[in-house]
Order: structure tokens, then sequence, then C-alpha cells
């Protein structure tokens, strides 16, 4: 999937989302995430994964944190899997966390799988998803945003639309997801 360079709320370079690149084999799915900018620059802001693998009204009518963010009918997510890059004095790193839907509030699971930031103008984050943390599904639909500093922050950039909110408040409706087929 790509998009449009420029597209995104403030014109934040990096949260400026180009690009995402996904293959599979029998155990991972295997992802790369492009941004415009240098996410080690300015280290703040969040990149967020929408996992749905059902198609149907199983996943999500709230987000994480209660984020102004939903997936439109059939791609209610099950799973969102969130980025972060963080200056801890001086040293930038990236943290990972997978927030399941357990079909009535999210919860967050333990992720031991391969994750890589190259830095630089662009910026790639790698991802090795395990497909056994997404009860083995046949496909997963996914839709990328990048967000701003606050839990409650909406999308800056929706990656596949060159739509972007007029404020960190606003409310977005996701219906720009990727679907990727998945052998057993």
């Amino acid at each position: 999937m790509e998009d449009e360079t420029g597209d995104n709320l403030e014109a934040v370079p990096h949260l400026d989302l180009l690009s995402l690149h996904a293959r599979e084999d029998d155990t991972s799915i295997y992802l790369a995430l492009t941004l415009a900018g240098d996410i080690y620059r300015n280290p703040w802001g969040s990149y967020l994964i929408y996992i749905d693998t059902t198609q149907d009204e199983q996943g999500a009518d709230v987000d994480v944190g209660k984020r102004p963010i939903l997936a439109a009918d059939p791609y209610r997510p099950e799973f969102r899997l969130d980025i972060l890059a963080i200056d801890r004095k001086g040293t930038v790193s990236g943290s990972y966390q997978l927030n399941v839907w357990d079909g009535v509030e999210w919860q967050i699971v333990t992720m031991t799988n391969g994750r890589a930031i190259q830095s630089g103008t662009p910026s790639v984050i790698e991802i090795e998803l395990l497909k056994s943390l997404l009860g083995n599904p046949s496909f997963a639909n996914m839709s990328v945003v990048s967000t701003g500093r606050g839990r409650v922050h909406t999308a800056g950039d929706i990656l596949g639309t060159n739509v972007s909110p007029a404020s960190w408040e606003e409310a977005v409706l996701l219906d720009s997801f990727i679907r990727i087929e998945l052998t057993p």
C-alpha cells in the first residue's frame, strides 16, 4: 500500500506515512512501514497498525485508549499494533505493544518476535508478527495511521488515502485497508 508525500496533519515529516509492504512465511507476517522523515530526529508520535482477521462484527467497537479512531464495517479490528519512538535521556529506541480485543475490552499481549527501526530520511520500521499471536488467520486486513503525542489524539496520516484530519481531536473512520492472504 502506498501513500502520497506531504498529506499529513501539520506536515510533520516523521508522521508522514509513505508505504506498507508485507510478506509471509509459514509462521510469520513481515511488515515494512516507510515514513517520509527521520523517526529519531524528533521522537514523538506513534504508528498504529489496525488488524482485522475476521471481517465481521467480532472486532472492536472502540479504540485502544479511547482515541477518536474507529474502523468502518466490516473491518472491526481484533488487534492493534502500536509502535512508538521514545527518547530516554538522549537514547532513542522503539517501543512495541500488541493490543488484542477480547470481545469486551482491549488487552495487552507480550510480543517476542523481531523488529527493527532504520532511521534516516526516509525511516523504515520492520516487524515480524507471529501468525500464532493473531490466531493463525487465513487473511489479515490492515490499516495504518500515524498519531500525535497524546493518547486521545486522532490520526495525523492515514496510509492509502490523501484525507487528513483538520485537527488532532477530529474523529476518524478508517476504511482504507489492505488485505493480505495468508497460507495456513
